[in-house]
């Protein structure tokens, strides 16, 4: 508030001075642009507020460390195990075929639904014997 009351008196004490001379103005247009200036130059001064702190902000750079990376190779695991033996040999099984339906043609474009029961096939089918020696003695 001080501030505020000396800037307008001393405004006021020049405004004051510059009356007893007599104006003297090259060109009115500068004139008036000059008056212009002067009148928000003191209305800032006047209205400024310089009372209260101003808050300043500083940004601190950011810096994001990466972790690091460390790549290592997956430990190769060997297991060592005894080359397969062994042989094929033949067995027959008995397998069942279930019963179904089947259209036979009786000529004339006739057909007729007959069903075919189920019934056991014999099959055979090579199986690999393993001779292999293993720990358990299995």
């Amino acid at each position: 508030m001080k501030r505020t009351m000396k800037s307008i008196l001393s405004v006021a004490t020049l405004a004051v001075a510059a009356q007893t001379m007599p104006a003297q103005a090259i060109n009115r247009e500068w004139s008036a642009v000059a008056g212009f200036v002067g009148g928000v130059l003191v209305a800032n001064a006047a209205s400024c507020n310089r009372s209260y702190a101003r808050e300043v902000v500083v940004q601190q750079p950011v810096v994001v460390q990466q972790p690091v990376v460390v790549h290592q190779p997956a430990p190769t695991v060997v297991i060592h195990q005894p080359a397969p033996s062994g042989y094929y040999r033949w067995e027959t099984r008995r397998e069942w075929v279930p019963g179904c339906w089947v259209y036979e043609n009786r000529g004339c474009g006739t057909r007729y639904k007959v069903w075919n029961p189920g019934y056991y096939r014999t099959v055979r089918h090579q199986v690999w014997v393993d001779t292999t020696y293993t720990a358990c003695g299995w």
